[in-house]
This record gives C-alpha cells, sequence and structure tokens, in this order.
C-alpha cells in the first residue's frame, strides 16, 4: 500500500491517540491496584505538588525547578503511622516516645554536622578567595 504524506500523517496521529488510550487505561488500572481499599485517586488542584491517595499524600519538594523526592505522608496526623501496604494506624504510646526521643538525638546530631560542614567550607572558602 502506498500513502501519500497526508494519509501518512494521519494514520500516524491516530495511531498515537490508540497508544495514548492503552496506556492511560494500564495506568490507571496499576494505580487502582495500589491504592488502598475504599480509596480514590484526588488531584490537590491548588497545588499540583501534592497528590492524595486515601489517607496517604505524596508531596513533592521542589528546589530549582526540579523535585527531589516523592514522600509519603499520613494525613491522620500526630501519632499514626503509615504502614507499608498503605494502611494508617495508630502508634503505641511506647513507639510515639522512641520516636521523640530518635527526633532529637537525630536533630542534635545533624545540628553538629553542619555545624562542621560551615566550619570546612569557611576554612576553603579562606584558603581559595584569601578571606
Amino acid at each position: 500500500m502506498i500513502f501519500n504524506e497526508e494519509q501518512e500523517k494521519n494514520l500516524l496521529e491516530a495511531i498515537k491517540a490508540e497508544l495514548a488510550k492503552k496506556a492511560l487505561k494500564c495506568v490507571k488500572n496499576i494505580t487502582e491496584d495500589l491504592l488502598p481499599v475504599g480509596g480514590a485517586v484526588q488531584m490537590n488542584m491548588k497545588s499540583m505538588m501534592t497528590r492524595k491517595l486515601g489517607r496517604i499524600q505524596i508531596v513533592n519538594r521542589v528546589r530549582n525547578g526540579k523535585v527531589q523526592f516523592n514522600k509519603k505522608v499520613d494525613v491522620m496526623g500526630k501519632g499514626y503511622k503509615l504502614l507499608g501496604n498503605g494502611m494508617v494506624v495508630k502508634m503505641t504510646p511506647t513507639e510515639i516516645r522512641k520516636r521523640a526521643r530518635g527526633a532529637k538525638i537525630g536533630a542534635r546530631k545533624r545540628k553538629f554536622e553542619m555545624a562542621q560542614i560551615l566550619r570546612k567550607r569557611a576554612m576553603s572558602n579562606a584558603r581559595l578567595f584569601g578571606m
């Protein structure tokens, strides 16, 4: 079969449209399988940086115009944790206490590490630029 340019262009557009429909259908099926029971994908139109999957919210951090990571956050609030299978469950008081202590230790560690980084950077700048 021989096509002229216009027929070939129309055929390619029809093929692309059909492939796009099939891809959308596959993505929709996959996301429905990933959702927790009774959850639905709800796009937050105010800020396209967050997506909500049932009681889980996927938050993007954007720096310099690039998405750095997609972080899953439970939207139930304090005292709840997000399990691997997507369920949100209440934490025990001991787990809350252990996490709070761990957070304090981690914050202190990050503070000292950042101080060391800044100190070394200042020394390096002084050596390079004679400040």
